[in-house]
């Protein structure tokens, strides 16, 4: 599955040193995704999520700022997997708009979806 297929509006405004994704998530919030040094982050909301954003979660990751796809949008899931949980009344899965959505899909302890740009 895709991002863009679940919902998500993305685009990648640096490919490495560091890698940078920004757009909306499926439910219409603002988002800033970055993998820099030995850390991943993803801060969500506000006008300018890359500045200020209500929402930040940032993890360790070694050589992050040349993040392959594959580990990159794993990760980019799980953040925002655990966005979803910080803010549930944010998204209502059983709302026809959301149906199918990445935000309104939960992620399996065991696993997480593959999504590509």
């Amino acid at each position: 599955m895709t991002l863009r297929a679940a919902g998500w509006q993305v685009d990648m405004t640096c490919g490495a040193a560091p890698v940078q994704l920004e757009g909306v998530l499926p439910c219409g919030e603002l988002f800033y995704f970055r993998a820099r040094h030995d850390e991943v982050l993803l801060a969500v909301g506000g006008e300018d999520p890359a500045d200020i954003a209500p929402w930040e979660r940032e993890v360790e990751q070694e050589d992050a700022s040349y993040l392959p796809a594959d580990p990159g949008l794993r990760l980019l899931a799980e953040l925002a997997g655990e966005h979803e949980k910080a803010a549930p009344e944010s998204i209502q899965p059983d709302q026809p708009e959301n149906a199918g959505s990445a935000r309104a899909t939960k992620i399996a302890p065991t696993g997480v979806p593959s999504f590509e740009v």
